[in-house]
């Protein structure tokens, strides 16, 4: 037995390291270094039963620069041992040699044939190089692209996604316990966010499925803070717009639109709201004014108008109703007309009946005469004096009644005060 290293140039066995090779066992692996550990065996002479503290594995590619195309080994797979100049080497890693050890092939999205190549590992992801030029990169069954030359398509399965470049960002995800799925993307203007436009689509929130936002960003804060135009849609299918000024701490409604898929409309102006307009599905309307001034209009055409202090109002059929604080108007489509004070009323129906109605006295003044006529009774009762005053005659006419006509209580009649230059007479016919 000598007592040289193996390794040395000169030694006698070096004659069978050049010429033969032996099966190596990987006992531990140096995948910074590009080397591992091996225990030979089947081999021949010397070169059977070795432990090789440093061999090298042979890569697909490699040179000086650094680039490479390589295989990490696992430890316990097996290769081939060789020597060049002393120098150990291994390449062509296998399965142990039993046919029960685990393969990673077998379960690929599609059939394999005659020159598709694969690189895969132990934990089930691959790259498939297929001979009919398609490309699969495979991490696990939900997880997965497929590059076809066909109509250039490309194929991806994934259960959330995540896309981040300079000019935005775009995720897709579902929330495995709500199993709700949310499609966020951000948008920017310029790289420093100074406005952004962001989509959230899916599980917004319990109502909302669409959501569009423009505004400038905080930095370093994902989504618009201080939004100037809000869209939302909602799972029912209402659509709603806001555009808003970019102000802190309660920001005020510029303009705001509502519409409902059942065909309603509300449109408002300010945060008051300063102008609202609110429209049925039917065609009944609402218009406000800085919630002083209201116009209603109904599906059948009626409308009510109304103010702080006053109020008109027209219904289908025709009535009318005016109203201050202290006078109310009513005109009926049947003829009716009633107006109403503190002070008294004054009502005509239409049946022919007129009603004067006073808290303190009711006056006729007139210049050019006063005639009173019934095919029935007068009646003047009052608790005080009546004047009448004209500026011509007053006939009191009873007609040719088959009773006489009576006079009660004092009844005084004098001349207009006003004009001396007028005769004053007075007519009393009383039928006999």
């Amino acid at each position: 037995m000598s007592d040289r290293s193996l390794y040395e140039r000169d030694h006698p066995n070096r004659i069978e390291q050049a010429f033969g090779f032996a099966f190596g066992r990987i006992v531990e692996v140096f995948a910074k270094e590009r080397y591992c550990t091996v225990s030979t065996f089947l081999g021949k002479g010397t070169m059977n039963d070795q432990y090789i503290p440093q061999c090298q594995w042979i890569n697909l590619d490699s040179n000086p620069e650094g680039d490479e195309s390589t295989s990490i080994p696992r430890r316990n797979s097996i290769g081939i041992v060789f020597w060049i100049d002393g120098e150990p080497f291994i390449f062509g890693f296998f399965k142990p040699l039993s046919r029960n050890a685990r393969t990673t092939t077998g379960d690929e999205p599609s059939k394999l044939i005659e020159g598709d190549k694969i690189i895969a590992t132990a934990g089930g992801n691959k790259i498939v190089v297929k001979s009919n030029g398609s490309i699969e990169l495979v991490t696990s069954n939900t997880l997965r692209r497929v590059m076809i030359p066909t109509g250039s398509a490309i194929f991806d399965l994934c259960r959330r996604y995540q896309l981040k470049t300079d000019g935005g960002t775009i995720e897709w995800a579902a929330d495995p316990l709500t199993q709700l799925t949310l499609h966020s993307a951000e948008y920017r203007r310029d790289l420093l966010r100074t406005v952004i436009l962001t989509e959230d689509r899916g599980g917004v929130d319990a109502t909302t499925i669409f959501k569009r936002q423009i505004g400038p960003a905080i930095p370093g804060v994902k989504g618009v803070q201080l939004p100037t135009f809000t869209e939302t849609i909602s799972v029912t299918g209402e659509v709603e717009t806001q555009i808003s000024p970019p102000v802190p701490f309660g920001t005020p409604v510029g303009i705001r639109t509502k519409l409902s898929p059942e065909g309603a409309y509300n449109f408002k102006i300010g945060p008051i709201p300063n102008f609202e307009v609110d429209i049925s599905p039917t065609g009944a309307s609402k218009l406000s004014v800085n919630s002083l001034l209201t116009i209603e209009l109904s599906a059948s055409g009626a409308f009510t108008l109304k103010n702080p202090t006053c109020e008109l109002s027209v219904t289908e059929t025709g009535d009318i109703t005016a109203k201050n604080p202290l006078v109310t108007l009513v005109l009926l489509a049947t003829g009716d007309y009633e107006v109403t004070a503190p002070g008294g009323s004054v009502k005509i129906t239409s049946a022919g009946e007129m009603t004067f109605t006073a808290l303190q006295k009711i006056t006729l003044d007139a210049k050019a005469g006063i005639d009173v006529k019934a095919l029935g009774p007068v009646k003047v009762e009052a608790l005080g004096p009546v004047d009448i005053k004209a500026m011509g005659a007053i006939n009191l006419d009873g007609g040719t009644g088959p009773t006489d006509n009576v006079l009660t209580y004092p009844t005084t009649l004098s001349p207009f005060t006003g004009s001396p230059l007028v005769p004053f007479s007075t007519t009393v016919k009383v039928s006999k």
